[in-house]
């Protein structure tokens, strides 16, 4: 247990250093809400010197999907969330119409 955890100190301070770029994946999806795709961070600092602008664009349209298919990814979730409440708050209401019955008896 010692040793996960001193493991786990030293990855995240070598990926701290390193702005995330050596963490494990997964850290990536918890601290920054999304998985940090490698290829366009390497298409980033391959043209980061250029100014053509048929790159900036190529490379602004894919952080613009990246973007929109999060936010329909949680606003799938969000939905799904809401009808999972939904439905927690119809048996709530049920069971506490059955218990005012029971009490009432």
């Amino acid at each position: 247990m010692l040793i996960f955890v001193i493991f786990a100190l030293i990855t995240f301070c070598v990926g701290f250093v390193t702005w995330g770029y050596l963490w494990p994946k997964g850290i990536n999806e918890v601290l920054f809400y999304g998985p940090i795709e490698r290829e366009e961070v390497n298409m980033l600092n391959k043209h980061s010197g250029d100014n053509d602008p048929v790159q900036i664009k190529k490379i602004v349209k894919l952080d613009h999907r990246r973007i929109l298919d999060k936010l329909q990814k949680q606003g799938s979730k969000i939905e799904n969330l809401e009808e999972q409440m939904d439905k927690l708050q119809k048996q709530n209401e049920e069971i506490l119409s059955i218990l005012r019955k029971m009490k009432s008896s």
